[in-house]
């Protein structure tokens, strides 16, 4: 059995490991019955201090820190992050060597604050030191546009280019994807992590190791993205199968865009296992077989387990490029201008720390070339602008 040790950094990150393990997952995620899984946040964070108290977590492996990271990206990766990283870190090591044989680690965090984007990325470039050979997955939250941090730009395409550089596949979860889902009512920050953590309960349960998933959907290294969809309810199993499939529940904003997939790994739970799988290869071969990219043999990987119906599926392709775009040309808008650079790369949020211009240029360069290679695996020349 090859264990899974994970780490939640951020707010989002302890809310989804709070939400997580509520929930019937396997086994390879406990130790004796408690949680494999280090969690870090500042003390601003009411979540943590709950999780403290509850004795859920070993309480060595629960770090809580008295400075804020002033929702900044340089912060959390120079000051907030630098300082603390070394007893996460040594928390890791402890998870890490209580395992007989361990298939990963993963990283749950948001882009949209300074934790998250920046202290998350330290944590992953850390664990890529200390375990190369072992596979890092990241779990990575997309902000909502309507957010009121006005340097969020600048911490998703910084906090970005630390997951693409140091993680073997980053599933990427997209917030007005999860709007969409929850379009019936009105979506609260809870009900995003209600619905993610569903689904990523879900995806745990694929009966494959983490290294031979990521071999398989990460066909190009510097493509690790893959996004994150979410059956919809539905009438009819075939329906529900479908909902997998299509253009508004992929993680992009333009449902005109045209979407390739090269490689994906659906889980489907249902009260037929049998019947759920037969659909998704049907749906593969048939219903959306343009879809993928026919290139590339055995391109979905199926996962059928019974229980209540519920759908997950991750794929490698076009899935992000949109999300990309949005980001890219609100963090143009920003950079262009030179606007808050003073204080992130000075006093206020660095703390004089050292976080330079040339980060900036080199995230933006590496996610409008990351854009461009999406396009021309579509045959594109613009992604039409969100």
């Amino acid at each position: 059995m090859k264990e899974v040790v994970t780490v939640h950094v951020g707010q989002v990150g302890v809310q989804l490991a709070e939400l997580i393990y509520n929930q019937n997952i396997p086994s390879t995620h406990f130790d004796n019955d408690v949680p494999r899984a280090v969690l870090f946040a500042s003390d601003t964070c009411p979540t943590i201090h709950k999780i403290k108290q509850s004795n859920i977590f070993r309480d060595d492996c629960v770090h809580i820190t008295n400075h804020s990271s002033c929702g900044s990206y340089a912060t959390g990766m120079y000051t907030t992050g630098y300082e603390e990283y070394e007893t996460v870190l040594e928390s890791i090591r402890k998870q890490a060597e209580n395992c007989d044989s361990i298939d990963c680690f993963q990283v749950y965090h948001s882009l949209q604050g300074g934790t998250g984007s920046g202290t998350a990325s330290l944590i992953q470039s850390k664990i890529r030191e200390e375990f190369p050979s072992n596979v890092l997955t990241s779990v990575t939250m997309f902000p909502p546009r309507n957010t009121e941090n006005v340097i969020v730009p600048y911490n998703v395409l910084l906090g970005l280019m630390g997951s693409l550089y140091n993680s073997s596949m980053t599933i990427c979860v997209d917030s007005q994807v999860l709007d969409y889902q929850l379009r019936r009512q009105q979506p609260t920050r809870q009900d995003h992590y209600q619905l993610t953590a569903q689904a990523i309960t879900t995806l745990l349960e694929i009966n494959t190791s983490w290294r031979k998933l990521s071999q398989q959907l990460v066909y190009d290294y510097y493509k690790n993205l893959v996004s994150l969809h979410i059956a919809t309810r539905a009438e009819t199993m075939p329906e529900f199968i479908n909902s997998l499939f299509r253009y508004n529940t992929k993680g992009v904003y333009e449902d005109d865009l045209p979407w390739k997939i090269s490689s994906a790994a659906a889980v489907v739970r249902s009260y037929q296992p049998a019947h759920a799988r037969d659909l998704l290869l049907h749906a593969r071969k048939n219903t959306h077989k343009d879809l993928f990219d026919d290139n590339i043999p055995d391109s979905l990987y199926t996962c059928t387990t019974s229980g209540e119906p519920s759908g997950v599926m991750i794929a490698s392709g076009t899935g992000v490029a949109s999300t990309l775009q949005y980001w890219e040309q609100r963090f143009h808008a920003l950079f262009r201008r030179k606007a808050f650079l003073y204080g992130m790369c000075n006093s206020y949020y660095a703390r004089g720390c050292g976080i330079e211009e040339l980060e900036f240029t080199e995230a933006q360069e590496m996610v409008k070339d990351l854009i461009e290679r999406y396009k021309e695996s579509v045959g594109l020349t613009n992604i039409p602008e969100p």
